[in-house]
């Protein structure tokens, strides 16, 4: 059993894994029949994932919708498949990645930016980004719209499935002002060098803690922001950087000034000191 934080008011039993796709679902080729039990990559290997029974088991469902996140989001840039879009994710199929309900993005060997399908921005949108943000156009660095204390983590996820050739797995927590969320990122590497990315739910439940009534004056640094932790979007109180408040409202309605970073129990549960 895996054990989330006590806070989150919720247990992941088993392997569970919502919402996991074939990868032979996602390859312009098609892919022969596999086992159940665990996808592979187009060498014969296996990644690691459960079977759809173990899935079924635990109560999960196996495909989010994207309307789920109470939001919607269209692209801001009309994104064709051009053949340059279409070598670089190969062997993945654009045209499947676009209609996947799971947010997916694909990035260059220098993990800059190049594609993302519609779910994404609809679940962008929906958690208070701006789809007309410069940071999510297309070329843009990843690593500057990601935390400064997780790059080194991200960078190493990224590393190890270049270097491997397999999947490379995170599971993390990206809460909503309503509920617990927790996700896994899976990062495939393609022939290129690129990478497609796809984050999954896994478990949502009802969020067990009390909301914290939004204080400006409670949270608000001096220089006039508001940090919020990236994951479980918890909100640090000024003056006392070891605690970190659930604000509903906050989360619901980003005021302006939110700034980024991760909270303690957040950067021990899902950065242990090998990440």
């Amino acid at each position: 059993m895996t054990e989330l934080p006590a806070r989150c008011g919720a247990t992941v039993t088993g392997a569970a894994l919502g919402g996991w796709k074939r990868i032979e679902s996602f390859m312009s080729n098609g892919g022969a029949p596999r086992s159940a039990m665990a996808p592979r990559l187009p060498d014969g290997r296996r990644t690691t994932g459960p079977s759809r029974s173990a899935r079924e088991s635990d109560g999960l469902r196996t495909h989010a919708s994207p309307s789920s996140y109470d939001g919607s989001c269209a692209r801001e840039i009309p994104m064709p498949f051009s053949h340059e879009l279409k070598k670089l994710l190969a062997p993945f199929d654009v045209a499947s990645l676009d209609v996947e309900s799971a947010t997916v993005y694909g990035v260059t060997e220098d993990l800059r930016l190049a594609y993302t399908n519609p779910a994404w921005h609809t679940f962008a949108r929906a958690n208070g980004a701006r789809c007309n943000d410069k940071s999510m156009n297309v070329g843009s660095p990843i690593m500057d719209v990601t935390p400064a204390p997780l790059r080194p983590a991200y960078q190493r996820l990224f590393d190890r499935a270049r270097a491997t050739r397999v999947v490379a797995e995170h599971d993390y927590e990206c809460s909503s002002a309503t509920l617990f969320r927790s996700f896994r990122m899976d990062v495939h590497p393609c022939d290129s060098g690129a990478f497609v990315v796809v984050n999954i739910l896994l478990r949502t439940s009802e969020h067990a803690e009390p909301s914290m009534n939004a204080v400006d004056a409670n949270y608000r640094t001096a220089d006039g922001l508001i940090v919020q932790c990236s994951h479980c979007r918890r909100v640090r109180r000024e003056g006392s950087p070891s605690s970190w408040d659930w604000v509903r409202r906050y989360v619901a309605s980003p005021p302006d000034g939110i700034s980024h970073g991760i909270c303690g129990v957040c950067l021990d549960s899902h950065y242990p000191p090998e990440m």
